[in-house]
C-alpha cells in the first residue's frame, strides 16, 4: 500500500504541449492510437517516472490539480476532460496510480500562459476520509 501522508504533495510540470488522447483507431490489422498522442504519452512517461524516482504506486484516494496554460489559440480550445483523461492515462502507464478511480477529486484550470510555452501543472494529494 503506498499513500502520499496527509497534506503532502506531489508537484510536477510538463514542459510542453499535449496530445488530447483521442479514441484508439481499429483497423483490420490492429488497434492503435494517433502517432502525436504515442509520442507525447512516451515523453510524459519517461519524465513522470524520472520525477516518481521508482516509488510504488500510489493505491488510495488522492485529490489532483491540473493548471494548464495554454500558448497559443490551438492548445487553448482542447477540452479540459480530454486534457484531464491524457494526464491521468499518463500518471497510471508511469506507475504514480494504480488507476485513475483512486482520484476523487479533481480542480482543472485552462489559462492563456504568460510563459514561451504550453505547460501543465500537476499536483496531486493526499484526501483523509474519516
Amino acid at each position: 500500500m503506498n499513500t502520499l501522508a496527509k497534506e503532502q504533495r506531489w508537484k510536477f510540470l510538463i514542459p510542453y504541449k499535449i496530445s488530447t488522447s483521442n479514441r484508439p483507431r481499429v483497423t483490420r490489422h490492429g488497434t492503435y492510437y494517433a502517432k502525436p498522442y504515442q509520442k507525447w504519452r512516451e515523453t510524459t512517461d519517461v519524465l513522470l517516472r524520472a520525477s516518481w524516482k521508482n516509488r510504488a504506486p500510489l493505491d488510495t484516494v488522492i485529490s489532483c490539480s491540473i493548471i494548464f496554460n495554454c500558448l497559443g489559440r490551438k492548445q487553448f480550445t482542447k477540452d479540459v476532460d480530454n486534457v484531464a483523461k491524457s494526464i491521468f492515462d499518463a500518471l497510471k502507464n508511469a506507475g504514480i496510480i494504480v488507476d485513475d478511480r483512486i482520484i476523487v477529486c479533481l480542480k482543472i484550470m485552462k489559462i492563456p500562459s504568460d510563459r514561451d510555452e504550453t505547460t501543465i501543472e500537476l499536483a496531486l494529494l493526499a484526501v483523509g476520509l474519516g
